[in-house]
């Protein structure tokens, strides 16, 4: 029970920082734009190496790992 309180207060800390409030639709719109990048990044990099002029069996070894 200690441990759950721990993280809950850990959590509380996190959430409510220093007694600002706290804005959940502001950090679902970050966190939603930060994956839209990480997405557009990876599939940037995944046309890259299938552009490349690298050997085919090594560039479906890089697309493999990207995915």
């Amino acid at each position: 029970m200690q441990n759950h309180q721990h993280v809950s207060s850990a959590l509380n800390r996190l959430i409510i920082g220093a007694e600002q409030p706290f804005d959940l639709h502001a950090l679902l719109q970050s966190t939603s734009r930060t994956l839209c990048n990480l997405d557009f990044e990876h599939q940037h990099e995944v046309q890259r190496v299938e552009r490349g002029r690298t050997d085919p069996a090594l560039k479906r070894q890089i697309t493999d790992n990207l995915k």
